[in-house]
C-alpha cells in the first residue's frame, strides 16, 4: 500500500492505494457498508474480491482507502483494465469493481454517513491529482445515492462528467406484517396466489420450502440450481447465464463467500421429494435481493414459481424492509407491488481534456454550458 496524507483536512484523512487483494480487510470495509448512507450487498468485500478473484486477470486493481485516525472512512473500490479511446481521445480510465458479468445493481464509493461530500472530494481529487488516471466510469450507481449527489455539486463546482440513465431495478418496500402486505397493491394478484396457487399445492403434495441451505447442502443446492436457471432459459430457446463457465465458478466462490457471513438464501420449494424452484438469494443490512430463479417444467406447470416467492415473502416479513427484484423490469415484479428505482452510468473526468469530452457528450446544449462556464 503506498499513502498519502490531505494536509488541508482537520482532522487529516490518508488516502491509501491498495492494488494487492490479501492486503484487504474485509472486515473493516464491510464494517464501513454497514456505516454508510446507502449500504449494499454488492458493494461488501465478499461480492467484489469474488469478483475480482474471478474477472480480474488482464486488468489492474486499485482499491483507494480513506482513513481517519486509523479508521476507514472511504473506499473507492476501481479497477484498470488498459487505455481508453473516447471521441478518439486516449484516457487513462478507472472503473468500478464488479461492474460486469455479474448484474451488480448499487455499486458506489462506500463512504462513512454524513460526511460523504467531504470524503469523495478528497478521494476524487487524490486520484486525479496522484495518479496518472484521467477518467473514472462508475456503472450502476443507484440514483437516490448520497454520492450521485455530492458528484452533482462538485460538478456545479466545475468538476466534468455526464450522467446518463441505465437500468430500472424494481423493489418492494415491506410492511411489518403479511396482512399488510396482502392489502398493498397487487391485493387481487396476491390473493389468487394464495387461494389457487399455494393452498392448492400445499393440499395436493408434499412441499418442503427451504430458505437457507444447511453449509453442507451447499454445493448440492447450487447444482440444482445451475440446471433449473439453464432448464428455464432453454425452455424460452436460449442458453442461460450459466453456459458460462466462468460466470458458474463466480457463483460457487461467491456462494461460499456470502455463506460463511449468513447472508446468502438460497431458497428451494421442494414437491414431492424433488427441488422444482429455486432463488438464488442475498440477505444483507435489512435488505433482500433476488439475483436469479430456476424453475423445472414441472415447476412451471404447478406455478411453483409464485408459491416459492410468496413463502419468501412471508419468511422474511418482519426480518427485512426492502424485497429488490433487482434489473429487469418483468411484469410479475409489479404484481407484488414493486416501485422502480433509477440506476445511472457517470463518467467523471479531470480537467481541460474532461470538458471538452463532457461537451462533445452532451450535445450543443452540452457546448452552450461549458461556453458560458469559461467565459465566467
Amino acid at each position: 500500500m503506498s499513502g498519502n496524507v490531505c494536509e488541508d483536512s482537520v482532522p487529516k484523512i490518508q488516502i491509501k492505494i491498495c492494488c494487492d487483494p490479501l492486503q484487504v480487510d474485509a472486515q473493516a470495509w464491510d464494517d464501513l457498508v454497514l456505516r454508510s448512507a446507502g449500504g449494499h450487498v454488492f458493494q461488501t468485500c465478499e461480492w467484489m474480491l469474488s469478483w475480482w478473484e474471478v474477472y480480474g486477470a488482464q486488468k489492474k486493481l486499485f482499491i483507494f482507502f480513506a482513513e481517519e485516525d486509523g479508521r476507514l472512512v472511504g473506499i473507492a473500490p476501481l479497477y484498470d483494465e488498459g487505455l481508453k479511446f473516447e471521441y478518439c481521445i486516449p484516457l487513462r480510465q478507472l472503473h468500478m469493481l464488479a461492474d460486469t458479468g455479474v448484474s451488480s445493481d448499487f455499486l458506489d464509493f462506500i463512504l462513512v454517513k454524513g460526511r460523504e461530500e467531504e470524503i469523495l472530494a478528497l478521494m476524487i481529487d487524490y486520484i486525479f491529482s496522484a495518479t496518472p488516471y484521467q477518467s473514472l466510469l462508475l456503472k450502476d450507481m443507484a440514483a437516490d445515492s448520497v454520492t450521485v449527489s455530492c458528484l452533482k455539486k462538485l460538478h456545479r463546482g466545475g468538476l466534468p462528467l455526464h450522467i446518463k440513465k441505465r437500468r430500472i431495478c424494481p423493489y418492494v418496500p415491506l410492511p411489518s406484517s403479511m396482512d399488510d402486505f396482502l392489502k398493498q397493491p397487487d391485493r387481487t394478484f396476491k390473493s389468487i396466489v394464495r387461494k389457487k396457487e399455494v393452498k392448492p399445492l400445499f393440499n395436493r403434495h408434499t412441499v418442503e420450502f427451504v430458505l437457507t441451505p444447511a453449509a453442507a447442502d451447499l454445493e448440492p443446492y447450487l447444482d440444482r440450481f445451475f440446471e433449473l436457471h439453464t432448464q428455464r432459459w432453454q425452455a424460452e430457446g436460449r442458453q442461460g447465464n450459466f453456459s458460462d463457465a466462468t460466470k458458474k465458478l463466480f457463483y460457487r466462490r461467491v456462494s461460499s463467500a456470502l455463506s460463511s457471513k449468513g447472508w446468502l438464501n438460497l431458497a428451494a420449494l421442494r414437491i414431492d421429494g424433488a427441488i422444482e424452484s429455486m432463488v438464488y438469494g442475498m440477505q444483507f443490512a435489512g435488505s433482500f435481493y433476488d439475483l436469479q430463479k430456476g424453475i423445472s417444467s414441472t415447476g412451471w406447470k404447478l406455478k411453483a414459481g409464485n408459491v416459492l416467492l410468496y413463502r419468501i415473502f412471508e419468511a422474511l416479513i418482519g426480518r427485512v424492509n426492502n424485497y429488490h427484484f433487482l434489473r429487469g423490469q418483468e411484469s410479475y415484479k409489479y404484481g407484488w407491488g414493486a416501485v422502480d428505482v433509477t440506476t445511472l452510468t457517470i463518467h467523471v473526468w479531470k480537467g481541460r481534456k474532461g470538458k471538452l469530452i463532457e461537451l462533445l457528450m452532451s450535445g450543443s446544449q452540452g457546448l452552450k454550458k461549458v461556453l458560458k462556464k469559461e467565459k465566467k
